[in-house]
């Protein structure tokens, strides 16, 4: 596994949903949303539909929400945009979801260089209303087995911790198993 222990980030600010379009649903749940990843569909910038488990089946998910109007939302990408290079696509998948805004929208925010990570668009709020978020940026730590393992407002060194403990569960080889009983 190659270090993750560069990147750091300082406290960021959180900014709650604004944009236009779609509003959040659903109530916040009690606590931090932990459980499997929500099947929610997303697009992509050239108009396909994908689901968000299938991007991140197998692999340690980083998933950035985010919104192009959010200023503490860039922060977040020059950090993710350092976890995507610091690890194989094999291993460690990030993506980027923008929260409630149109495909041409983003296309347009995104128009100069590319993206280190491949980004889709949540126009209806589906991710976040599933979670309970009410702003963004909104990171979801994902482990290869599909569940939510930690969901914070920036990626902080405790953050970026858990992907590496998470990335080297995946490196671990298997427990023996028990002996069998007699």
């Amino acid at each position: 596994m190659k270090t993750l222990g560069p990147i750091l980030a300082l406290g960021l600010a959180s900014c709650t949903h604004g944009g236009q379009g779609a509003q959040r649903t659903s109530s916040p749940p009690k606590g931090p949303f932990i459980g499997p990843l929500p099947d929610i569909e997303v697009q992509s910038l050239d108009g396909q539909t994908a689901r968000l488990r299938e991007l991140t089946k197998g692999k340690v998910a980083v998933i950035d929400m985010w919104a192009t109007w959010c200023t503490s939302c860039r922060d977040v990408t020059a950090r993710a945009t350092e976890l995507a290079k610091s690890e194989s696509p094999e291993k460690l998948v990030v993506i980027g979801v923008d929260e409630g805004e149109e495909v041409k929208e983003v296309r347009a925010y995104l128009s100069g260089p590319g993206s280190a990570y491949p980004i889709y668009v949540d126009t209806a709020y589906d991710l976040a209303n599933e979670i309970g978020s009410e702003s963004v940026p909104t990171i979801l730590i994902v482990g290869r087995d599909g569940k939510v393992r930690g969901v914070t407002h920036k990626l902080d060194a405790k953050a970026v911790h858990l992907v590496g403990e998470l990335l080297a569960e995946e490196d671990s080889p298997p427990a023996p198993a028990p002996p069998a009983s007699q």
